[in-house]
């Protein structure tokens, strides 16, 4: 297969059933099918846009934006969020994410989308930065551990995440988390939040 075995290009009717596939195929428990992609997409009162990667009339990557009307001071602003990043195992590690992005971006330029907001996954976030997002915060998720063993679980895969993450200082900073975790029924994740402003 050589580099570039792919070509960038906007969504098309008919699109759905490949995007189906991949979101199938790359993730197995995401329970996706038609009745899903008409309301994230096709009947978002806001609109969508759905960029995809194609090779040999198959699709095999994607990325989308749903519209949001987003309120900046007294205005009220054509935003989007950035949603259902896939790429195809067999294309990954090369440049596809990134292509799809810019791609997209300039989409949402065209269709007059001032500015687009994403909460990606720890593995992803680099990838936002390097098409022109912005990291922001961290959000904040409250949830109520009602068995031991899920906050066990749940404490040994944050802890993964956490020292991987770009803001990770120190091991004293993750025993203070779970230290206050101990003492509070609550348990607070964080995910990115990441801007992308278009000119």
């Amino acid at each position: 297969m050589s580099e570039r075995s792919w070509t960038i290009r906007p969504y098309e009717k008919g699109d759905e059933t490949g995007y189906l596939a991949l979101m199938k195929m790359v993730f197995p428990k995401y329970e996706c099918d038609l009745i899903r992609w008409c309301w994230e997409f096709r009947d978002n009162p806001f609109g969508f846009l759905q960029t995809f990667s194609t090779s040999n009339g198959k699709i095999v990557g994607h990325l989308g934006l749903v519209g949001v009307p987003i309120k900046v001071g007294d205005r009220i602003l054509r935003g989007s969020q950035a949603v259902d990043l896939a790429v195809h195992p067999d294309f990954r590690r090369k440049g596809m994410f990134l292509e799809i992005g810019k791609k997209l971006v300039q989409c949402a330029e065209d269709e007059g989308i001032v500015i687009s907001y994403a909460a990606p996954s720890e593995r992803i976030y680099r990838g936002f930065l390097k098409f022109g997002w912005f990291y922001v915060s961290e959000i904040p998720l409250l949830l109520k551990i009602m068995r031991k063993k899920g906050f066990l679980i749940l404490v040994l895969g944050k802890f993964h995440d956490f020292v991987k993450r770009p803001s990770f200082k120190s091991m004293s900073e993750f025993i203070r988390t779970i230290k206050n975790l101990i003492k509070v029924p609550t348990l607070i994740i964080a995910n990115m939040l990441c801007v992308q402003i278009i000119s």
